[in-house]
């Protein structure tokens, strides 16, 4: 049966995202902040709101919580844009950059959000390939960018779902095309690394971050965007004027205010994916070395099977298919949570 008219013959084949919500025990499925929010940090949280607060809109630019990040990170105000979880700021940036007629360039396997905006906003979307080994091919990646000559280039880094992570030399060098490279550093606090401190020379940079990882806040969508003034004007333009909420305002100025509360659960996350990785490898599974707060392990044919058996034992991991079809992402966790993920897999294979 044929659709009325109004409905876009383009979306027929877009799939909306699909969080996969089952009961379950263990959640290690969505690369979340195994530690529950600090109870002091929630009732800080409570203390800065008020009745005042919520019959009025909140400040279209989060003026204070983006003062409070310049600060961190040694950049003007105007340099940052806030959002409803660094989804909405790839949407924006299509929204800006993108469109009918314009290009955009990624890389395969990826965040799938880089591809589903420049689906909806109808931009020519292209890929490369990972290596075998998930590493990226700066030669190839050169000749695609020749080829497409894209206004847009997407890179997630670390990598989301590989883990895998680009050197800032390597990163340089992509800017050094009449792009907009765009590089989601979502995972950063896990590795290290950081392109940041390239905004001071290159005007075609835009840095992704998120509160949602290291810092917990997963559940009230934070994200932000640092660019030079000039791309910030543009994102603003088409960004929604009320976008973050006055509640998630100030809970990203406490969690700011308060980061060493949360170095420590950093360290440890750390410290647990090297040994999770170790010990996967002791079971015979094919880990890919990560640097974020997940690892991706190839399981082989049995892959969807496996990440049914976890489900039925209430583990939540991610199941990824298409390319990855032999493999799972799986969040690091507590001590505890991975300790019976790891007796669950033993019992298992």
């Amino acid at each position: 049966m044929n659709k009325p008219r109004y409905f876009k013959e383009a979306f027929a084949q877009l799939k909306p995202y699909e969080p996969h919500l089952v009961p379950y025990e263990i959640k290690l499925d969505a690369n979340e902040n195994p530690y529950p929010f600090p109870k002091s940090l929630l009732e800080e949280i409570f203390t800065k709101i008020g009745a005042k607060d919520f019959p009025l809109y909140p400040d279209p630019l989060a003026g204070r919580l983006r003062f409070r990040l310049s600060e961190k990170l040694g950049v003007m105000p105007e340099n940052i844009v806030l959002g409803n979880g660094s989804d909405e700021l790839i949407l924006c940036l299509y929204l800006a950059f993108g469109g009918t007629g314009r290009k955009a360039l990624g890389f395969s396997p990826s965040f799938v959000m880089f591809w589903h905006h420049a689906f909806v906003t109808q931009t020519d979307y292209f890929e490369v390939s990972y290596r075998d080994d998930f590493g990226l091919d700066l030669e190839e990646t050169k000749e695609a960018i020749k080829k497409y000559q894209p206004h847009l280039v997407f890179l997630a880094n670390p990598n989301n779902p590989t883990g895998t992570l680009v050197d800032i030399e390597t990163i340089e060098k992509l800017l050094a095309y009449d792009h907009l490279l765009v590089v989601d550093e979502a995972y950063v606090e896990f590795s290290g690394v950081s392109a940041i401190e390239l905004l001071k020379e290159y005007q075609n940079l835009v840095i992704l971050r998120t509160f949602s990882k290291a810092r917990a806040l997963a559940g009230l969508r934070l994200g932000y965007l640092v660019a030079n003034v000039d791309v910030v004007k543009e994102i603003i333009k088409v960004k929604n004027p009320y976008n973050v909420n006055v509640f998630s305002q100030i809970a990203g100025e406490v969690v700011l205010a308060n980061e060493e509360v949360f170095q420590g659960e950093i360290k440890e996350i750390v410290a647990e994916r090297e040994k999770l990785y170790n010990q996967l490898a002791s079971l015979g599974l094919k880990p890919v070395k990560s640097h974020a707060n997940f690892i991706l392990v190839e399981f082989g044919e049995k892959a969807k099977e496996i990440h049914q058996e976890l489900i039925n034992h209430g583990i939540l991991v991610r199941y990824l298919g298409g390319a990855l079809a032999n493999y799972l992402r799986i969040t690091v966790g507590t001590p505890e949570e991975n300790r019976q993920l790891l007796k669950k897999l033993e019992e298992i294979l």
